[in-house]
């Protein structure tokens, strides 16, 4: 239960009307929700890719943000919301590529650049 008040929270997040969090630790928020030590650690280095436990000293919209990112990422390149783990390393240009085309540009490797075009 408290998970989930946690995840309706983020359903919810703004990062305009929760501008005070830049000041506040995440540590603060694991303790509003009284999120257990399982849950704070699977967020933090499983979803927000934090290495150590720095993430509950830093601002709160910045782990959040990463949290969302995450979220938002889920179902873009299949089950995962990583490129590496299904596509490997040449997933990484091909997405970048993918990505350029929908914009209408042109993605080139190993192709040195004559000029850059602005509208």
């Amino acid at each position: 239960m408290k998970m989930k008040s946690f995840i309706d929270f983020l359903g919810k997040y703004d990062p305009v009307k929760n501008a005070n969090l830049q000041k506040v630790p995440f540590a603060a928020i694991v303790k509003k929700y009284k999120l257990p030590d399982n849950a704070v650690d699977f967020l933090g280095h499983a979803v927000a890719l934090y290495t150590n436990d720095s993430f509950l000293k830093q601002p709160a919209s910045a782990v959040i943000e990463k949290i969302l990112l995450y979220r938002n990422s889920m179902g873009g390149y299949g089950d995962t919301p990583f490129i590496y783990p299904v596509y490997g390393l040449a997933g990484i240009p091909e997405g970048f590529s993918r990505k350029c085309a929908l914009f209408g540009g042109t993605f080139m490797l190993n192709q040195p650049v004559e000029k850059f075009e602005f509208d």
